[in-house]
Formats: C-alpha cells, sequence, structure tokens
C-alpha cells in the first residue's frame, strides 16, 4: 500500500467534486491545487505541511470556511484570490502572507493576533469588499503597498510596533470610520495611504511624523486636524477635496513646504492659520477654498501658481512682512470675487498672466522688473494702475486686456515694445508715450478710447503695423512718429471719429484699407510726402 505525502500543481484543479478527503501524510501541496469552483468541504486541520502554496485556493466558488494547518509558516502568492472562502482561521505558526495573498476574497473577518508576523505584503487585502473586521498582529513593523486598500474593514488598530507603511496602504477604504494607533516611529504618511477614505472623520498623527505624502488624505471627512509639530512637509493633493475641513493651523509647527493642490476643493475650509517657518507653498494649494484673508509668513520664498484662484471669498492677503517672495506666479489670485485689498511684498519684481483677473482691486502701484502676458487682464474693476517706477522694456502682450473701468494708467519710462492687443476694450483715454519706445504691434490700440495719441517723441518707430488702431472709435487725432516708413493694411479701420491725421516727411508706403470706413476723415494731405507704395483700395474707401 503506498504512502501520499505530496499533491502536485492542480491536482484537483475544477474537479467536479463536492469533498475531498486529505490523509495526514501529506506533507506538501501544489499551486492551484484545490482551485475549484465545486468543493464545499475541506478539512487541513490535521495536515503537516507548512506552506500554503500559490494560488491554492485561487476562485473556489463554494467552499465557505477553511482550517488550516496549524502549523502553516507561509500563506503563498494569491493563495486566496477571488476565493468565496468567508471564514479562515490562522494557526498561530504563520509568519509570511504574500502578496495579493486574500486579494478579492469574501472573507468576513480574520485574526492574526497571535501570530508573529511582520511584514504584511503588497495588496495582501486588497479588494476584499466583504472584510468587516481584522486584528493585526502584535509584532506587526510594516504594511506594504495597497495592503488594505479598498476592503471594506470599519475600525483598525496598529499595534505600537509598527515602523513603516507604504505607498496607499489604506486607500479607499470607504467604510473606514477610524483608526487607533500609538506609535512614535513611523516618519512618514506615505503617498495616498488613506485617499479616498470617505469616512474617516478623524485621526491623531503621531509626533514623530516629518512628511506626509502626496495624495495621503485625499477626499477624507475631516473637520479639523492636528499637526505635529516635527511636521516639515506636506505633499501633492494630501489633503485635497477634503470637503468637511473647516480650519487648520501651523502655528509652532516646522513646516517647510505645502504641495500643490494640497487643500485644492476643501470647499469650506475657511481659516488657515501659517507658520513662520513655510518657504514653499505649491500650486493651486488652496484653490477654491472658503477663506477669507490671510498673513503670508516673512519666510515664504515661493507661492506657485493658482494658489489662491477661485477663492471666491477672500477679501484680503497680506505680504507686509514678506521680503524674499518676488514673483507673482499665473492666475495667483484668478477669480477670487471678493479680494478688494493686497499689501503687496516689498521686493515683488515679476508678474505672471491673469493674476488679478476677475478680482474686485481697484488700484494697483508696483515697481516691477518683469511681467508676462495678460498680467492685468480681466481686472474689472481695477481704475488706476501706476507703473511708473517699473523697469521692464516690454509691455506683453493682452497685459491690460478687458480692464473695462481702468481710467488712469501710468506706464514704465523704460518701455521699448508694446505688443498686440495690450491695450484692447481698455477705457483709457490718455497715455505717454517717450522717445525710446522702438515697436508698436498689430491690434496694440485697437478697440480703445483713447482720444488723441501723441508719438512726436516716438523717433524710432517706423512702421506702424495691421489693425494697430482699428475700432477705436473715439480716436480723433493722431500725431505719427517723425520717422515713421510705412503704415500697414488696416492700421486705422474703422476708426470712425478720427478727423485729423498728420504724416512725417519719411513715410514712403501706405497700404490696403488702412483708412477705411473713416467716415470723418474728410481729407488727406499728402502734398509732401515721397510715397512709392500707396494702396489705391485706400484711397477709395476714404472716398466712399
Amino acid at each position: 500500500m503506498y504512502t501520499v505525502s505530496e499533491i502536485t500543481d492542480y491536482a484537483f484543479y475544477n474537479l467536479p467534486a463536492y469533498q475531498i478527503f486529505i490523509p495526514e501524510t501529506i506533507r506538501k501541496i501544489g499551486k492551484y491545487s484545490f482551485a475549484s469552483d465545486r468543493l464545499v468541504k475541506l478539512d487541513l486541520s490535521k495536515m503537516t505541511f507548512d506552506v500554503i502554496p500559490d494560488f491554492c485556493f485561487h476562485d473556489t466558488r463554494s467552499l465557505r470556511v477553511l482550517k488550516l494547518p496549524q502549523y502553516i509558516r507561509t500563506i503563498g502568492y494569491k493563495a486566496f484570490f477571488k476565493s468565496q472562502i468567508s471564514h479562515v482561521i490562522i494557526p498561530r505558526t504563520v509568519e509570511i502572507i504574500c502578496s495579493k495573498a486574500f486579494c478579492k476574497s469574501s472573507v468576513l473577518e480574520l485574526d492574526f493576533s497571535n501570530t508573529h508576523i511582520e511584514i504584511f505584503n503588497n495588496s495582501v487585502f486588497e479588494n476584499c469588499s466583504l472584510l468587516k473586521s481584522i486584528t493585526l498582529p502584535r509584532d506587526l513593523l510594516q504594511i506594504n503597498n495597497g495592503c488594505f486598500a479598498y476592503s471594506a474593514i470599519r475600525e483598525l488598530s496598529i499595534p505600537q510596533t509598527l515602523q513603516t507603511i507604504q505607498e496607499g496602504a489604506f486607500e479607499f477604504m470607504i467604510n473606514l470610520e477610524k483608526i487607533n494607533y500609538k506609535i512614535d516611529k513611523i516618519r512618514e504618511i506615505p503617498n495616498k495611504c488613506f485617499n479616498g477614505c470617505s469616512s474617516l472623520t478623524s485621526i491623531s498623527l503621531p509626533n514623530s511624523i516629518e512628511s506626509i505624502g502626496n495624495y495621503s488624505f485625499a477626499s477624507c471627512k475631516f473637520e479639523k486636524i492636528i499637526f505635529p509639530k516635527s511636521l516639515k512637509i506636506i505633499g501633492n493633493c494630501a489633503f485635497k477635496s477634503c470637503s468637511y475641513l473647516q480650519e487648520i493651523s501651523f502655528q509652532g509647527i516646522n513646516i517647510k513646504k505645502i504641495g500643490e493642490e494640497c487643500f485644492c476643493k476643501s470647499i469650506i475650509l475657511s481659516k488657515v492659520v501659517l507658520s513662520d517657518t513655510i518657504e514653499y507653498i505649491g500650486s493651486s494649494a488652496f484653490k477654491c477654498t472658503m477663506v477669507s484673508d490671510m498673513i503670508i509668513p516673512k519666510s515664504i520664498l515661493y507661492i506657485g501658481k493658482k494658489c489662491f484662484s477661485n477663492c471666491r471669498i477672500l477679501q484680503k492677503i497680506d505680504f507686509t512682512s514678506t521680503k524674499k517672495l518676488t514673483k507673482f506666479e499665473d492666475k495667483l489670485f484668478y477669480n477670487c470675487n471678493s479680494l478688494e485689498t493686497i499689501i503687496f511684498p516689498e521686493n515683488l519684481y515679476f508678474v505672471g498672466q491673469n493674476v488679478f483677473s476677475f478680482t474686485k482691486i481697484t488700484n494697483i502701484k508696483l515697481n516691477l522688473q518683469e511681467i508676462d502676458i495678460l498680467a492685468f487682464a480681466d481686472m474689472d474693476k481695477v481704475q488706476t494702475i501706476d507703473l511708473e517706477s517699473s523697469s521692464f522694456k516690454v509691455l506683453s502682450s493682452h497685459c491690460f486686456f478687458r480692464c473695462l473701468n481702468l481710467n488712469s494708467l501710468k506706464i514704465p519710462k523704460t518701455i521699448e515694445k508694446i505688443q498686440e492687443n495690450c491695450f484692447k476694450y481698455c477705457p483709457i483715454s490718455d497715455i505717454s508715450l517717450r522717445d525710446n519706445l522702438i515697436h508698436i504691434s498689430k491690434y496694440t490700440f485697437s478697440y480703445t478710447n483713447f482720444e488723441v495719441l501723441d508719438f512726436s517723441n516716438c523717433s524710432k518707430i517706423m512702421k506702424v503695423p495691421m489693425f494697430c488702431f482699428q475700432g477705436s472709435i473715439w480716436l480723433k487725432t493722431v500725431i505719427l512718429p517723425p520717422n515713421l516708413r510705412v503704415i500697414k493694411d488696416f492700421a486705422f479701420y474703422e476708426c470712425t471719429n478720427l478727423e485729423k491725421i498728420e504724416f512725417p516727411r519719411n513715410l514712403t508706403s501706405i497700404g490696403i484699407g488702412c483708412f477705411g470706413n473713416c467716415v470723418k476723415l474728410e481729407s488727406i494731405d499728402m502734398s509732401n510726402l515721397n510715397v512709392s507704395v500707396l494702396s489705391q483700395i485706400c484711397l477709395k474707401i476714404v472716398q466712399n
């Protein structure tokens, strides 16, 4: 009579048997050995083998209760993957659980309290959508990537021995309401650690924590969170979409960096107190929050683009003590509809795109070295802008575009170039143009409210480009640059109030439709000109 000591790989794979009797002589079982969708009864409690191999109970759909051998040390990779087993009794001898061991299984509860497991590997309990309760090993040191992600656990107690938590360990545990731990060895909350735990209402961060990773607590249900003094860095999107978070304070915290979108879309966050150690605040960090005012500490070196955009009740922000901040990045205060007051940093030298668009700011006075396109565009409430003491040389494209109430503008004395659409749809009626102006662009003065434009001091301008003054219906008089040589096509098209224009002696070319629909321009004196190129279309349109 033979003694059976081993069950090989796939031995009972998809076997149409409801019950299998296993002899006590078995010392080893193979991969997929019991992966059968019909198996209902199986008792391994008296076996002496010490490894549940990879895929052993993979996709078992009828087996509900299982007693493991009492000397098991290792549970293999995907051993219970997609298994419908609801109850598994874990022997105290278990030391290793491989990745995805219970992943997507139907187990209801697990107790590892008497084991000496030190590491829970990647995704061990991931997508255990019925797992309501688990007791962790008392000697647990490490929880790996995605270990409990998408599981149904409501409460979790972490042992004091824990030293490391890896990325996404508790991600999208949407039923998790409470997590208990008293640990002081963890330095980092990793990326996505509690991301999407939408029922988690509170958490006490260990005093040892120095960094909070990207998306660590995104979409959690916190109303308030207390940060440990040891905290130095908060990663990108760490508290994004925490829609119940009302206040945060970094007072007394040694934090250096708040990452991009850190509190973005935390839609009722109304109170923020920054510490005097913060140096970096990332892009969109406080976007779409309910903060009404903020004092920026003197330690700040950088604030990213869109940081405060769409903060619709932000009324005042104070940079008084900020000496090191030199740039306002793109859309920094974009669509802050209630923002009336900015106390600017003393050493601000750069303004990016759409920084102040759709705010309630009425007056601006700045000393800048550089501006980007659209720098002051869509400031629909601004009335005065004073940049006279600035030193930049280019008024960028769309710089004052649609400043619908702007009635006073002082530009730097250093301006050499004015780019396209710079003043488009601005109601300003007067501007000083100086002798260092070299270049104007197409549409530069189009659709503006200027009545008189005097270029008599601009001796370096040789060309008026296409559409430069198009649609400026209030324009009556233009004094052209003294050394002008070329007026391009449609330059003064539809300047319907233009009455007088004097041409400089050096003018040699006038383009197509240049004075088209200038209905009040009754005569043009070209008697002193030596014009080599004069478009007949230009003359006909004026005559008609």
